[in-house]
């Protein structure tokens, strides 16, 4: 493979506006055009593109004088790893990430700024080479899921909660990469935001079910290890064509947000399942938001804890009436100041 063009990027781009530079220059010459990141991501990482394929790609560059291994990828269909000593330089190869599915444009672009992130500051080929093949086995279930018929009914719920949660910090003018940091809902954590020794747990209700709350285990409301635990409790009412369905939603975190943000708030939501090519399914629902409230679980809260739970007993569900934990009741600002989202 020849490489045509090797230009220094000076100054932080999103990477589907350098793709779309870059096929611009594309010829009938095999080979790859490559545009360096910036100066502040010190190991050799370039935003390139085949041509005359015109396959999107991410390129680090590390001495060939040691192997490296992906055959673990050697079965996606998505996404091609591979390894290329046909650099400009003697003594050089190429770590390749290119994505063979253009319809997943949008969820490769979060991926590759995702990885550069990631090893800004390796400076030891071989060290650099682990982490992103490493990250990059974090995100390949990223597009396992998204091939699916999208999220089910009662995801769409829990992740309109989250989100609402995720805007109402953002209105109390907390630092929004604090609060993705903590948002640990997307990745299937016991509970939803989570800081130290401090975390949220997020529950919507809908229905005729307004004031009971369901617990999904044993340990989703306990503080062994805690020393503050906050419950928001959204009591919704689901609609056809009215109120303001997940898209809205999205899209109004969206708008508050830098490029370094927002790609952190989409890779949030490529890891929930929710992703840009399924927003139409979530078009014609909508939410109305009947009553919030937080409550910090605490002495005599209601719960069960696992410490409570005998020897054989497993996957533990129950239901809280939030009509018993008035005592309980905080405002917002106190739970998210207890997270400390700064």
């Amino acid at each position: 493979m020849h490489f045509l063009t090797k230009v220094d990027m000076t100054t932080r781009t999103k990477v589907n506006e350098l793709w779309d530079e870059l096929s611009s220059q594309i010829s009938a010459t095999h080979g790859l055009l490559l545009r360096r990141c910036p100066t502040s991501v010190l190991p050799n990482i370039f935003i390139a593109i085949t041509s005359p394929e015109g396959f999107k790609c991410l390129a680090a560059s590390v001495t060939n004088d040691f192997e490296i291994d992906v055959s673990r990828f050697s079965g996606l269909k998505d996404i091609a790893v591979e390894v290329t000593d046909k650099g400009p330089n003697r003594g050089e190869q190429f770590l390749l990430f290119k994505l063979l599915e253009p319809g997943l444009d949008d969820i490769f672009a979060v991926l590759c700024d995702d990885l550069i992130v990631t090893v800004a500051m390796v400076t030891n080929d071989q060290i650099l080479v682990r982490d992103l093949l490493n990250r990059f086995e974090q995100w390949r279930l990223l597009f396992d899921k998204a091939a699916s018929q999208g999220l089910s009914r009662e995801s769409q719920r829990g992740l309109f909660g989250e989100l609402y949660v995720v805007r109402k910090c953002l209105e109390h003018g907390f630092d929004s990469l604090a609060i993705f940091e903590c948002w640990t809902g997307p990745s299937g954590a016991i509970r939803d935001f989570q800081k130290g020794l401090s975390a949220i747990e997020v529950k919507t209700t809908i229905g005729s079910n307004h004031r009971r709350v369901r617990i999904s285990s044993e340990r989703q409301l306990d503080r062994s290890n805690l020393d503050r635990l906050f419950l928001f409790v959204l009591s919704l009412d689901q609609l056809q064509s009215a109120g303001e369905s997940l898209n809205t939603l999205v899209d109004s975190i969206a708008e508050r947000l830098d490029y370094i943000q927002l790609n952190r708030f989409r890779s949030k939501l490529f890891e929930y399942g929710f992703f840009d090519h399924d927003r139409a399914l979530y078009e014609s629902t909508g939410f109305a938001v009947r009553q919030e409230a937080v409550y910090e679980v605490r002495d005599d809260f209601p719960r069960i804890e696992e410490k409570d739970v005998r020897n054989g007993v497993g996957e533990v569900k129950y239901s809280i009436l939030v009509s018993n934990c008035e005592k309980f009741l905080v405002p917002d600002n106190y739970a998210f100041e207890g997270m400390n989202f700064v």
